[in-house]
């Protein structure tokens, strides 16, 4: 019953931060690579496992990705983003994750991608032909942007968010909280992919998805597949 009204709290609360958004036309929206299948199911098998041990944190709706930008949109020009991003018949790519779990900022539990010269140059191409769209800074960002760092303010003033670029740093994030909690340290070193992870695999579209204040993916709205 707690986790019920928790999780409709939840809900109210996206709701009402959307309907805000929308009041002056703008939403946050995420574009980001869809996991390959296998990637996908050993997310959902770790997100899991999380879960059961923090039984009184919500786990957030996600779609599992790999963020390759995040910003707030004017909704009626989403359709001209994705045409634009379609327009580029990306190559499929393949991507590699990492064999450890980490914790970032005592909030976010993340699955890494290691890097590679084909997932950087696709993250800055969507970085060139997004910005252009952006309007403002993420409301997750905006809400802390005194504790953050000059470069990551100066990033988050002109793409809206920081880390991106040369501090562009992928992964999946497998569990979001609201709050900071220490906790997830321990949880984290609990939690591990199997051996698929040392195989490179294909994913084979990106996603353009409405996001929650956290930068959980709510819903995919436009799909491209990869070429």
């Amino acid at each position: 019953m707690k986790n019920l009204i928790k999780n409709f709290l939840l809900i109210l609360c996206f709701m009402i931060h959307n309907q805000a958004l929308a009041k002056d036309g703008y939403k946050e929206y995420g574009i980001a690579l869809i996991l390959p299948k296998e990637y996908f199911t050993e997310a959902q098998r770790m997100n899991k496992e999380i879960a059961v041990q923090m039984p009184d944190v919500v786990n957030l709706p996600n779609v599992f990705h790999v963020t390759l930008y995040q910003g707030r949109f004017l909704d009626n020009q989403i359709k001209e983003l994705y045409q634009e991003l379609k327009n580029q018949n990306f190559s499929k790519i393949k991507i590699q994750l990492d064999s450890t779990i980490k914790t970032v900022e005592d909030c976010y539990i993340n699955w890494p991608v290691k890097k590679n010269q084909e997932l950087e140059n696709l993250h800055k191409k969507i970085v060139e032909i997004a910005t252009p769209y952006h309007h403002g800074i993420l409301f997750r960002y905006s809400d802390r942007y005194n504790k953050l760092s000059k470069k990551q303010q100066k990033q988050a003033t002109l793409y809206g968010m920081p880390e991106l670029l040369e501090n562009y740093n992928p992964h999946i994030t497998l569990f979001y909280l609201s709050e900071e909690n220490s906790e997830i340290k321990n949880i984290a070193k609990k939690i591990s992919p199997t051996k698929l992870s040392q195989n490179s695999q294909e994913s084979a579209s990106i996603a353009i998805g409405e996001i929650g204040y956290n930068g959980n993916m709510v819903r995919i709205l436009h799909r491209i597949e990869l070429q």
